[in-house]
């Protein structure tokens, strides 16, 4: 059971079920903290440091989904957004914005490696990428990482690229989609960014805690060079989600600290009750981080949104040991389950002073259910030596509700980063009915 705790089914803990189908039950740790108030939410002073929020579309009229985004380690001046059709570039902090000379209809990430040489990767067949010097307005490409051969004649699905800690280390994760009857997580390792790549690399065992169909893997490295990757486990109906939360689902996180030649697996969330929303949440979709100080290399967390207390909740397990153990979860929203407000797609990474960020999409100030406007909220928490967190005080990202539309997907997926200059974030923002990229900036709060 590693660090998790003794079970407790009591008031003053809703959110943990007692029982689950496997019989293994866990206790969720609900996080005090000051809470966000809805009677001024929309009322905001920009302080030194903020951007505000910026249309980063560059006025194409065109819909722009799944936003990604990286920030340039040697210079956060230069920022990428990457979403499907297209990449959009600022040499500001964000304030302006123009496209690149490069689109992609698949799923797709931006990265800078420890050079500052930006790379825009994307799902064509297989894994096809783009390079630029500190993200200027030349790009070398397409190039090909992974070919739609390496995947057992599978589609190429989901493909994360992210930097390691060499100054051109790179590490592209990705799923196969299609498998039958589970899914397959695979991994390539650059050492000379993306000049070549090693071998195709499988993280999850059929034997050991096999992926399911549709796993949303998810790749990070370590500062000491530890690969992690988490992905969803179980079986079930491919995408079955007319009950998602019924469906059984571990979140996995494997390791591996020669280069991805061969991974330990932990459970790091076990009996995960998956959102049912009217989007693609409803996949099982987790978010991992790694602490980026060698002082703390084996510092992770695993966030995601869960629906045990009958609403959706971002909840959170924390590891100090470089994922051998797993805490109990704890859950960082603020408002009470008794309330009934949705929250979902969280997106999580360690802040310079080891504090953990978290951004996620909330609903608590305008009613119940997914269909109604949602904002997307922040918050900074301290993270100890043993893993517990201490919330700070949770910060409006979004300048007002945001409609959600499940048809045209104004609300699929948005991009974080975090470091000295703040806490990044890009979404895709209604405007006249045309979902458009968007972003802000905001100054890291005090400890």
């Amino acid at each position: 059971m590693g660090r998790r705790g003794l079970f407790i089914c009591s008031a003053a803990l809703m959110l943990a079920a007692c029982g689950n189908s496997s019989g293994v039950a866990t206790q969720v740790v609900a996080l005090a903290g000051p809470a966000l108030t809805c009677d001024n939410v929309d009322e905001q002073t920009l302080s030194e440091g903020d951007s505000g929020v910026q249309d980063a579309s560059g006025d194409t009229g065109s819909a722009q989904t799944e936003q990604t985004l990286a920030v340039d380690p040697t210079n956060p001046d230069n920022v990428v957004i990457g979403y499907i059709a297209g990449v959009s570039v600022s040499h500001d902090g964000g304030r302006s914005w123009a496209l690149a000379p490069i689109t992609c209809s698949g799923d797709n990430n931006p990265a800078f490696d420890r050079n500052g040489m930006a790379y825009f990767e994307c799902d064509n067949n297989g894994v096809e990428y783009y390079t630029s010097n500190h993200a200027t307005d030349a790009w070398t490409g397409a190039l090909s990482a992974v070919s739609f051969t390496e995947n057992n004649g599978d589609l190429v699905d989901r493909p994360w690229l992210v930097r390691g800690v060499g100054q051109k280390d790179l590490v592209v994760g990705w799923e196969s989609f299609f498998s039958n009857p589970i899914g397959r997580v695979n991994l390539k390792v650059s050492n000379d960014g993306g000049a070549t790549w090693g071998p195709q690399l499988r993280v999850d065992d059929p034997n050991d805690h096999p992926a399911m169909q549709d796993p949303r893997q998810v790749p990070i490295v370590g500062a000491d060079g530890t690969i992690y990757v988490a992905y969803a486990s179980g079986m079930g109906p491919f995408l079955d989600c007319s009950n998602c939360g019924a469906l059984p689902t571990d979140y996995i996180v494997a390791r591996s600290s020669d280069s991805g030649a061969t991974f330990e697996r932990a459970v790091a969330a076990p009996n995960v009750a998956r959102t049912a929303s009217p989007d693609e949440e409803s996949e099982a979709i987790s978010w991992l981080a790694a602490d980026p100080s060698p002082a703390r290399a084996k510092h992770l967390a695993l966030a995601w949104s869960d629906e045990r207390s009958g609403v959706s909740r971002i909840l959170i397990v924390t590891s100090v040991d470089g994922g051998i153990t797993w805490s109990d979860p704890f859950d960082v929203t603020d408002d009470p389950a008794a309330d009934a407000a949705e929250h979902d797609h969280p997106l999580i990474a360690f802040a310079p002073d080891g504090r953990l960020v978290v951004v996620w999409r909330d609903w608590r100030c305008s009613g119940t259910g997914f269909s109604v406007p949602y904002r997307i909220l922040s918050r900074a928490l301290t993270f100890d030596a043993s893993g517990g967190l201490t919330p700070g005080q949770v910060v409006q990202v979004t300048d007002g509700p945001q409609v959600p539309n499940a048809n045209t997907k104004f609300n699929e997926y948005f991009g974080m980063a975090v470091g000295p200059e703040g806490v990044s974030v890009a979404w895709n923002q209604p405007r006249d009915g045309v979902a458009s990229t968007t972003y802000r900036r905001i100054p890291l709060p005090a400890p």
